[in-house]
């Protein structure tokens, strides 16, 4: 039976790695801070501190506090800052991510027929004989592990206006599937034939004349950066809103690739027994955005209970890159007892026809939506959970390039129509999950 499997490249594991390193690093400069002094105050879900009622301090008025003196936060109707007064200015929160990615969608990429099925028919998409080994739906691949880190700096004791910058990246996932003959006797590839308009099929095994394996890949990683100046719009005593202006960049890498083996064990018409074929496509894209980001921060706080809401806009332009590359090699017997082998340009679904690096420049909107919830430890620590949402309106995905139409198949030359094309198809992408954090004020 094929095997379909979800797993993670060693490359992926390699990135996911230094992410996770990185955290830690950072986690444990945080904790070099040591243990808060009493009478330290409580802040809301990152940034800004609020005051439980417990902990309201009492200053003289001639103290000289940037804030102002009060006991009761509700007798400072002329000065609502002091609540947020802080010693230390300097902030950071790491979050761990399990999140969701939008599936790509994917035609028809392997077939299989019932035993005894003629080589005519194998794996041709229509005759109920014929199944969908890979492909003919949104290929997911799965949960993404990732992480968060927010670094902020306040510009006065107030903590009125500040900047602070992010970095979120979800480790590279992928959707793999694998098959080979005796286990799975027939394997093909389904294609459209321009020359009789009808559904065909490159067999890649079959147990009257062909030995093959085929082996399919699709990855996904995401990742954005953010830097920004923040601004208070108002403040209370357990509340606040912020707004803020900055800069968002954003890359969606993504890659999907499909290899084939075959063996003719028996002779067919010119081609000798022991003739091999090899055959590869690779579609390797990726996108990035660059542009301004305005967005609001509302947080609020119940004793050592905080909340947050986040909702942001960034608005900028993408460019889509996708490289496709495709070969073709042969090996054929030769009487001495030796091989004879060529090698071509152009695969199944990469052919001199759409192959090349092809670029798309366009405008984007990049929102992103958050809700959190904390709970603070001490007045220095806290823990988080809370949700997160981020859509790109504008991708050029490797899998939405494959055109399936064939005017020939390798290695013949291009002739007619000259398909399969390169189709330059856009969609939206997101990216949405869990996060668990720990937040820790300077």
């Amino acid at each position: 039976m094929p095997m379909i499997a979800k797993r993670t490249c060693r490359y992926c594991l390699t990135q996911g790695r230094f992410r996770a390193g990185l955290m830690l690093a950072l986690l444990a400069i945080c904790a070099l801070d040591g243990n808060p002094a009493n009478g330290q105050t409580f802040r809301t879900s990152y940034g800004p501190r609020v005051r439980s009622a417990s902990q309201q301090i009492e200053m003289p008025v001639d103290s000289g506090a940037v804030c102002g003196p009060s006991t009761d936060c509700f007798d400072l109707a002329d000065d609502p800052c002091w609540r947020w007064a802080s010693e230390g200015r300097l902030w950071c929160e790491l979050d761990y991510l399990l999140w969701w990615t939008r599936a790509s969608n994917a035609p028809p990429l392997v077939t299989t027929s019932l035993d005894g099925t003629p080589p005519e028919t194998s794996g041709v998409i229509g005759p109920l004989t014929t199944r969908v080994l890979f492909g003919g739906e949104d290929l997911s691949s799965g949960v993404h592990p990732g992480g968060r880190v927010r670094l902020g700096l306040w510009l006065d004791a107030c903590e009125s206006a500040g900047f602070e910058a992010s970095y979120l990246g979800l480790a590279d996932r992928c959707a793999s599937f694998s098959a080979s003959s005796p286990s799975t006797p027939i394997l093909a590839r389904p294609y459209i034939d321009l020359q009789t308009g009808q559904q065909d099929a490159m067999l890649v095994a079959h147990p009257d004349f062909l030995d093959g394996s085929l082996n399919a890949l699709v990855e996904t990683g995401w990742q954005t950066v953010e830097v920004a100046y923040r601004q208070a719009l108002w403040q209370q005593c357990e509340r606040r809103a912020d707004w803020l202006v900055g800069y968002r960049y954003a890359s969606l890498d993504e890659h999907f690739e499909v290899s084939q083996a075959s063996r003719y064990t028996v002779a067919q018409g010119q081609i000798l027994a022991g003739t091999t074929k090899d055959v590869f496509d690779s579609f390797a894209g990726q996108n990035e955005f660059h542009g301004g980001e305005l967005g609001l921060i509302y947080q609020d706080a119940r004793g050592r209970w905080t909340g947050e809401l986040m909702l942001k806009i960034a608005l900028g332009g993408t460019r889509g890159h996708v490289d496709v590359q495709g070969r073709t090699v042969t090996t054929v017997p030769v009487p001495n007892g030796g091989i004879s082998t060529a090698e071509f340009d152009g695969g199944l679904l990469a052919q001199t026809t759409n192959a090349g690096q092809h670029v798309q420049d366009g405008f984007a909107v990049l929102p992103e939506l958050g809700v959190k919830l904390g709970y603070e430890i001490t007045p220095q620590l806290r823990l988080t959970i809370g949700y997160g949402l981020f859509a790109w309106t504008r991708v050029m995905r490797p899998l939405d390039q494959v055109d399936l139409r064939m005017s020939q198949l390798p290695p013949e030359p291009s002739t007619g129509a000259r398909q399969p094309q390169f189709p330059y198809a856009t969609t939206s992408f997101w990216a949405q999950g869990l996060q668990f954090g720990l937040a820790y004020d300077f």
